[in-house]
């Protein structure tokens, strides 16, 4: 009995939730993060890798052949 009872409560908590998401559809979380904003790439101008355009030095380097 406990169990039937237990199920019972289950569905009508499901039942009253489905209820208020569609009276108040504000409550609803927004759906998923804001797009991440990428980045142009660009490639060294030594060895060829493409890597973000603001990690390049002045001359078109990466950071690894400025060294």
């Amino acid at each position: 009995m406990s169990l039937l009872r237990i199920l019972l409560i289950l569905a009508a908590a499901y039942i009253a939730w489905r209820l208020l998401q569609r009276l108040f559809p504000g409550l609803q979380p927004p759906p998923g993060r804001p797009p991440r904003e990428f980045e142009t790439m660009a490639r060294c101008t030594k060895c060829g890798t493409y890597v973000p355009q603001g990690t390049l030095n002045s001359r078109g380097l990466c950071g690894r052949c400025a060294e």
